[in-house]
């Protein structure tokens, strides 16, 4: 199992490294990751049981309420 938490897509690396930044410094371990269309995409993660995917997921959501868990690949 690999699971990543997709925080949001920004067309402004300005924007993506913000977001970053911010859940860096709430304590999560973050990247920001080049997608198709001049996306990028800030993670964070991955994790390797659901459960923990989980739990962060439970711990971004109230400032990031569209956070979603995806698979890696």
């Amino acid at each position: 199992v690999c699971i990543w938490i997709q925080v949001g897509a920004f067309s402004s690396m300005d924007n993506a490294l913000g977001a970053e930044q911010r859940l860096e410094s709430a304590g999560e371990t973050a990247v920001v990751i080049e997608g198709p269309n001049g996306l990028h995409r800030v993670r964070v993660g991955p994790f390797d049981r659901e459960k923990d995917a989980g739990k962060a997921l439970e711990r971004i959501r109230p400032d990031w309420p569209t956070a979603a868990a995806v698979p890696c690949g």
